[in-house]
């Protein structure tokens, strides 16, 4: 995997993909991550169904208005194959659509 994400003082990761929002997409794509860090929390409580995690953001992401979910994924960070359990580090990722501009994210696990 990558190093850090390189993120906005927002937690938006830095990408050229934010220079197409508009201003009001801008203010709703942080959403994103704070979305995965509700999963990345519920992870931390204890959680390794992938269900249950995924489930977290997505509720998260349903409560921000301005961003459509494409997809959630859960993965093994050793064998980066979707899991249905985590069993030791893993990552998860989002796509969102922010009116016409996809953003994507991950947040390491474990």
């Amino acid at each position: 995997m990558a190093g850090e994400t390189l993120r906005e003082s927002d937690g938006l990761a830095v990408s050229p993909a934010n220079a197409g929002l508009s201003e009001e997409e801008r203010r709703a794509a942080p959403g994103l991550f704070r979305a995965l860090l509700a999963g990345h929390l519920v992870h931390a409580l204890g959680e390794r169904k992938a269900g249950k995690i995924l489930a977290a953001v997505r509720m998260a992401l349903e409560m921000e208005p301005g961003l459509r979910i494409e997809s959630l994924e859960l993965w093994d960070a050793e064998t980066r194959l979707p899991v249905k359990k985590l069993r030791g580090p893993g990552f998860l990722e989002a796509a969102v659509y922010a009116g016409r501009t996809r953003l994507t994210d991950g947040v390491r696990l474990g």
